[in-house]
């Protein structure tokens, strides 16, 4: 035995030496390996979000209207706002008539984020008129009940949501003609004194608070005293009612303006400037200090 082992350690001693593996080759090897890990993790999620939501997707348009109904109070109840709209949003187009008959008749108890649902069926079916009556209904509701939430100062919440549900065809409806705008809007404000809010804006409040406001302590997730409702609710009427078709209008005007300066830049001339009764934006006078004369040596 102890000639064999000899023999062992006289052959290891004449093997190739093994190069030692620099310290930097060796955690760069450790951070490839972490790095695949990761993208291989974050495919498994990406995957498996998508399988969720294809699998509610096959899930909800397999329910009947009656069914949807069922599950959309049992979202409500629980706050979960965005698989309650995600309800109806993933039905197709043939589905539009049975979708605006279900909701229609609710709209005074449910909350204004189903009303954009109302609007994009009704789009979706050549109804322009009533896509944009539900649309400013909806907006309007929206940014009321953001006014009834703590700590409130913008309304990003509310323009993330306009912009995910929103129409674009709806928005250029709006604008081509503002003296149809102006009577749909006002059927709006009536339908709104028929019927005044009676939902909580509890559900924006928590949901703004979650992904929008997070880093704002003022902003409490919670609505304002309920005794603070009716003068919020009347106030931001009054404003709407008086300033929503001007300021439409004069939105319109600048646009066309640009557009027409635009034009006029590419053929060489100059377009005159808008003249209005009153500035855009207020400004204090300017006062010239006063110009001292020369008194001389």
């Amino acid at each position: 035995m102890g000639k064999k082992s000899q023999k062992l350690k006289d052959a290891a001693k004449n093997l190739p030496k093994k190069k030692q593996e620099s310290l930097s080759r060796f955690w760069g090897r450790i951070l490839k390996k972490a790095l695949l890990v990761m993208v291989f993790a974050a495919y498994l999620l990406v995957g498996s979000v998508a399988t969720l939501m294809w699998g509610k997707t096959v899930l909800f348009r397999s329910l009947t209207m009656d069914q949807a109904l069922l599950r959309m109070d049992h979202y409500r109840e629980r706050y979960k706002y965005f698989d309650a709209v995600f309800l109806f949003d993933v039905q197709e187009a043939e589905r539009a008539v049975e979708i605006i008959n279900t909701l229609q008749p609710l709209a005074p108890v449910i909350e204004p984020v189903f009303y954009f649902q109302l609007a994009k069926r009704y789009e979706e079916i050549g109804h322009m008129d009533k896509a944009v009556f539900w649309n400013l209904l909806g907006s309007f509701r929206l940014r009321l009940d953001a006014r009834r939430c703590e700590g409130a100062d913008d309304l990003d919440a509310v323009e993330v949501y306009t912009e995910l549900y929103g129409s674009k065809n709806v928005a250029i409806y709006i604008s081509e003609d503002i003296d149809r705008t102006e009577r749909i809007f006002n059927e709006v404000m009536a339908w709104d004194a028929e019927n005044p809010p009676q939902t909580s804006p509890q559900y924006f409040c928590r949901i703004a608070r979650m992904y929008i406001y997070r880093h704002l302590p003022q902003y409490t997730g919670k609505p304002v005293d309920q005794k603070f409702w009716p003068l919020i609710y009347q106030a931001y009427r009054e404003q709407i009612k008086e300033g929503f078709i001007p300021e439409l209008r004069q939105t319109v005007l600048m646009q066309e303006a640009q557009q027409d300066s635009g034009a006029a830049n590419e053929n060489g001339t100059e377009t005159p400037a808008i003249e209005t009764d009153a500035p855009l934006v207020e400004t204090a006078p300017v006062e010239e200090p006063p110009v001292q004369e020369d008194a001389g040596p």
